[in-house]
């Protein structure tokens, strides 16, 4: 019993490993399609030599998967419309630019003609408070050009991403500014690193300011001065335009901003090889056919859009159908008279018949061409068909010939055929002389004989 058991295990792994091999060395044809050069037209000799369960693909070259979008037998390839970059580091760049300058100036000081003020310590201060609102327009000023400067490289940095997908939408080699997917990543990473030094920055500042005119002493003075208090309003919009400006930056360049930009660039890198390859498909046998469309990603490209259907094999070696025949063949009727004489005998007579016959026919056909040239196949038939005489007969007709042509052939074939025809009866053998007139002096049997015939057929 263990015998038996080990015997059938090893049975079935040899099997199974049998069928891997077999299914390991399937065939997979290549089609090949040269954007580069049409005139060379595309080579299906590959396919013609296809059996039923190889498996097939698609190499298109020359074609710039950043530019076309193709699509084989109903398969897109690569994304389904044109790579289109995120609004990274698009952020509203006005008011602050309107604070490069500053948000102005005050100065607060004692009277004009030397003598002393009543209240000194109050001048005294509000000269202070003056001097530290200078000092925070002045903060603003510098801290407004930093975020403009970061405006500058992002645009920069930008560009230069846009003429790399300029150049990876050349055909030649690329020769424009080579940015590639480590590079940008590094360049990203220190954008979003300069824009949160400067929300700290701004920050940090904005705190500082506050904390100081919030003291109650220079609170009061602020608000007992009118320039003071405009001025302090000022820098406190200025802060606020700074704060609203940075945040807006952070948020041109987040983490989802930046991944959806390096994620379009990679989608370019990855199209630069100019060659498209499909996933196999499996050949069922038959009539094979082939659709290829290279169209366009937008159509301001304004480029060519090359569509095409392949059928295959197209030197299919066998062919089968069904053509209409007109046959000849030595089937006939026998043909007796019945004469009476003088004395009331009668006499049968034996009539010349032409012993030929025509008729038509639907032969089922299987055939083979005899070369590559497929002009010239012979084949098998076989079909029913009728006689075109006076009493029109079933006839069975079987044979062979040749046929002359491609896809529209003339059938010559040559064969046996059967079916019924009128013979004399025994009964009336003699041909007389019979005292009464006769009954119907034949029967019907049935009789065989050779046909040629010549017909039509139409096999794709």
């Amino acid at each position: 019993m263990t015998t038996t058991i080990t015997q059938i295990l090893l049975a079935t792994a040899c099997a199974t490993m049998l069928s891997v091999l077999v299914n390991a060395q399937q065939t997979v044809h290549t089609i090949t399609i040269d954007m580069g050069n049409p005139a060379a037209g595309v080579d299906l000799s590959e396919l013609n030599t296809a059996k039923k369960g190889d498996q097939y693909r698609v190499v298109i070259k020359d074609v710039n998967l950043n530019l076309y979008r193709v699509t084989v037998n109903g398969s897109d390839s690569s994304t389904a419309k044109a790579v289109t970059f995120p609004s990274f580091g698009d952020f509203a760049i006005d008011p602050i630019t309107k604070l490069v300058g500053g948000v102005g100036q005050v100065v607060t000081k004692a009277k004009a003609n030397g003598q002393e003020s009543s209240n000194a310590y109050m001048v005294d201060s509000k000269t202070a408070i003056g001097d530290t609102l200078n000092a925070h327009s002045e903060t603003i000023a510098a801290l407004s050009g930093k975020i403009l400067s970061l405006k500058t490289d992002i645009d920069n940095f930008l560009m230069n991403v846009q003429l790399r997908e300029l150049d990876l939408k050349c055909k030649d080699e690329h020769r424009l500014w080579p940015i590639v997917r480590a590079s940008a990543i590094d360049k990203v990473s220190k954008l979003r690193g300069t824009a949160q030094q400067l929300q700290k920055e701004i920050a940090k500042e904005q705190g500082a300011y506050v904390k100081y005119v919030t003291k109650d002493d220079v609170k009061q003075a602020i608000a007992d001065d009118e320039k003071l208090k405009d001025m302090s309003g000022k820098v406190a919009s200025g802060y606020s335009t700074l704060t609203t400006g940075i945040v807006g930056a952070l948020v041109s360049v987040d983490a989802n901003t930046s991944s959806a930009l390096l994620e379009q660039l990679q989608f370019l890198e990855l199209n630069k090889t100019h060659t498209y390859l499909s996933q196999a498909f499996q050949y069922k046998g038959g009539d094979g056919k082939l659709t290829v469309s290279v169209v366009p990603r937008k159509e301001e490209y304004n480029l060519q859009t090359y569509n095409s259907t392949f059928k295959f094999p197209l030197n299919k070696p066998r062919y089968v159908g069904v053509s209409a025949s007109f046959y000849g063949a030595k089937l006939y009727n026998d043909a007796i008279s019945s004469v009476a004489d003088t004395s009331g005998k009668y006499k049968l007579v034996q009539e010349d018949v032409t012993r030929f016959e025509i008729g038509a026919a639907a032969l089922f056909t299987y055939g083979t061409k005899l070369s590559n040239s497929r002009s010239v196949g012979i084949q098998g038939v076989i079909g029913p068909g009728i006689s075109v005489t006076e009493t029109v007969r079933p006839r069975l007709l079987l044979g062979g010939g040749l046929s002359f042509g491609k896809e529209n052939m003339l059938m010559v074939n040559f064969g046996g055929i059967v079916g019924f025809v009128d013979r004399r009866s025994a009964a009336y053998a003699d041909d007389g002389p019979y005292y009464g007139e006769t009954g119907k002096p034949t029967v019907v049997k049935l009789d065989g004989s050779l046909f040629l015939s010549i017909g039509y057929l139409f096999a794709l």
